[in-house]
C-alpha cells in the first residue's frame, strides 16, 4: 500500500512514493526555469508543470504499479495566478509568487481599503507578493485576459484539476491570497473582492488539505499511467508541505526551507500573526504558520549561471557538485565573510522588510575578497533575515528550541552551522529526505483514512545530524546582524530611486 506526492517546485516537479511506513520506494523530478520578462517579474510556464507530473509518475509508476497507489496529493510554490479559460486552457504564463508587479495596485488597495482593515481581514499586510493583488494586477492590466478567465488556479489546482476536473486550494495557499481571504472565517472575502471589483466566482473552492476532492477520471489516468478511480487529495502549500515531511506539526516545532525560496517556518496553536511576517494556515488541521522568507536559493542558482561557470565546468564528471566544491571553500572562511555582508534582496524583499523596490547589495567589497567570500555571504544573508523573523517571534512568546532543515539546501553542512550560529538554535538534518513530496503523501494517506492525523510523519523522522551553535560565532555574527539592520534603514529610501 503506497501514496504519492507531488510537488510543483519552483525550479522543479518532484514526484514521490512513499510506504504506509514513510519509506521513500520511487522518487523522480523534471527541471524547468522561471522566466523574468522585466525587471520585477516572474513567471513560469504552467504546461511545464503538467509536463512535470506526467513525466514524474510515468518514471514512478515503473517501480510501484499503479494498482498498488491508494491516493494522491499535491503541493506548489504560492501564490500563483495562473488564469485559466472556460476550457481549463492557459491564457498567459502563471504569475508567481516572487513576482513584484503589482506595486501600483497595491498604492491603490491602501487607498482604497487601507493596511489596517487589510490586516484584520487577512492577517496580512499589503505587498506584490500576496495572491489577491496579482489578481488585481490581472484584472486591471491585462482586461483582454481576465474577460475570458473562467478560473485563476494555484500552481498545485492546476495538475489537481488536470486528473479531477475539480478546481479547489486549500486554506494554507488560500491564507497567502491577501487582501481577498478572510482567515477568521476561512473563506474568500466578498467585502473585499466586491471593494476592488474582482469576480468571487472566479476563484477555487477552498478546501481542507486532507480533503478528497474527487478520483483520477478515465481520461487522465490514461495520460498519465495512474489507475481510474484514484482518490485525489488537496494537499497545499509547498512551505507546509515541507515543514510536515520533517515532522513539524504544530507549536514548539519549527523547520527551515531552503530552496529557491528560503523560508523559515514556526507553527502556532492560533493565529498570532504580525504584519512584518507571512502568517497562514498550516496544512495540518486547526494549526497556523508564520513565515519569514528570502530569496537565498536563488540567489545560489544566479551566482552558479552567472559567476561561477568556471567553477561548474571543471567540476564536469568529478562527482562533485558545485556547492559542495563552494562550501568546501567557504568553510575555510571566518563568521561574517571577512566583513562582507549581502543584501538578498535581488527580486524584491519580501519579509520582514517589505519593499518590492529593494535589491541586492554587497556592503564591504575589498580586493582581498574572492568568490568564497560571495558565496558564504548568501548563506549568511539567509541567516540575518531568518534571526530578524525569530526576534519578531520571540516578542510572541514563541521560542523554538530545535529546528529542522529541509530541501536541497539542508545538504549543506556549511550552512546549518551558519543558521545555527546566526540564530543561536541547534539544526537537526534529515538525511535523504525529500521534502514536500513527502508530506503530501502523508496528506493523501490521512485523507483516506488510513493515516490517523498527520503527526504520523513523526515516526518517520530519523535525524541524521545536528548542528548545534557556536557561542563565539554568534556573537561575532550579532555585531554584523546589527550593521545589516541598521545599513538597510540607512538606505532603504534610495532603492526606488533605481
Amino acid at each position: 500500500m503506497s501514496f504519492i506526492g507531488v510537488d510543483i517546485g519552483s525550479q522543479s516537479t518532484k514526484t514521490c512514493v512513499v510506504n504506509t511506513e514513510g519509506e521513500v520506494t520511487a522518487s523522480s523530478s523534471f527541471s524547468y526555469e522561471i522566466c523574468y520578462p522585466n525587471p520585477g517579474w516572474a513567471e513560469e510556464d504552467a504546461n511545464l508543470w503538467w509536463k512535470g507530473v506526467k513525466e514524474t509518475l510515468k518514471e514512478v509508476l515503473k517501480k510501484v504499479p499503479a494498482k498498488d497507489i491508494q491516493a494522491i496529493a499535491f503541493s506548489g510554490q504560492s501564490p500563483t495566478i495562473l488564469p485559466l479559460d472556460k476550457n481549463g486552457d492557459p491564457l498567459m504564463p502563471a504569475i508567481i509568487w516572487c513576482d513584484s508587479r503589482s506595486i501600483e495596485e497595491c498604492n491603490i488597495v491602501d487607498r482604497r481599503v487601507g493596511g489596517k482593515k487589510v490586516f484584520e481581514v487577512s492577517g496580512n499586510r499589503i505587498d506584490p507578493y500576496f495572491g489577491g493583488n496579482k489578481f488585481f494586477w490581472l484584472k486591471r492590466n491585462r482586461p483582454e485576459v481576465y474577460s475570458k478567465t473562467w478560473k485563476v488556479c494555484q500552481s498545485h489546482g492546476y495538475p489537481i484539476f488536470k486528473l479531477t476536473g475539480e478546481m479547489v486550494t486549500d486554506y494554507s495557499v488560500a491564507g497567502l491570497c491577501s487582501p481577498i481571504y478572510d482567515y477568521s472565517k476561512k473563506r474568500w472575502s466578498d467585502e473585499l473582492c466586491s471593494e476592488l471589483g474582482l469576480d468571487i466566482s472566479m476563484l477555487p473552492d477552498i478546501m481542507p488539505s486532507s480533503a478528497v476532492v474527487g478520483e483520477v477520471t478515465h481520461d487522465a489516468a490514461e495520460e498519465v499511467g495512474l489507475k481510474k478511480g484514484t482518490p485525489v487529495v488537496v494537499g497545499g502549500g509547498d512551505f507546509a508541505t515541507s515543514i510536515l515531511s520533517v515532522g513539524t506539526v504544530g507549536e514548539g516545532d519549527a523547520s527551515i526551507m531552503l530552496g529557491t525560496a528560503c523560508n523559515f517556518i514556526i507553527p502556532m496553536s492560533s493565529p498570532k500573526f504580525d504584519e512584518r511576517i507571512l502568517g497562514t494556515s498550516h496544512v495540518v488541521k486547526d494549526t497556523y504558520v508564520v513565515i519569514g522568507s528570502s530569496y537565498g536559493g536563488g540567489i545560489l542558482r544566479w551566482m552558479k549561471d552567472q559567476i561561477l561557470d568556471a567553477e561548474a565546468s571543471s567540476l564536469q564528471d568529478s562527482g562533485i557538485s558545485l556547492y559542495e566544491f563552494m562550501d568546501s571553500k567557504a568553510s575555510n572562511l571566518p563568521a561574517g565573510s571577512e566583513s562582507l555582508i549581502l543584501f538578498p534582496y535581488f527580486v524584491g524583499g519580501l519579509t520582514p522588510i517589505w519593499n518590492p523596490h529593494a535589491r541586492g547589495v554587497y556592503f564591504g567589497l575589498t580586493p582581498k575578497h574572492n568568490k568564497a567570500h560571495l558565496y558564504r555571504a548568501v548563506l549568511e544573508a539567509v541567516g540575518y533575515s531568518f534571526r530578524y523573523t525569530a526576534n519578531i517571534v520571540g516578542e510572541k512568546g514563541i521560542h523554538p528550541k530545535m529546528i529542522y532543515g529541509v530541501d536541497g539546501g539542508a545538504r549543506s553542512r556549511l550552512w546549518r552551522q551558519v543558521l545555527s550560529d546566526i540564530l543561536d538554535i541547534p539544526i537537526a538534518y534529515v538525511k535523504d529526505n525529500i521534502g514536500a513530496p513527502v508530506g503530501d503523501a502523508a496528506l493523501a494517506g490521512v485523507g483516506i483514512g488510513q493515516f490517523k492525523d498527520e503527526a504520523v510523519v513523526k515516526d518517520w523522522v530519523k535525524v541524521s545530524e545536528v548542528n548545534y551553535p557556536d557561542k563565539e560565532a554568534h556573537e561575532r555574527y550579532g555585531k554584523y546582524y546589527h550593521i545589516y539592520r541598521e545599513l538597510y534603514e540607512r538606505i532603504k529610501d534610495l532603492f526606488a530611486l533605481l
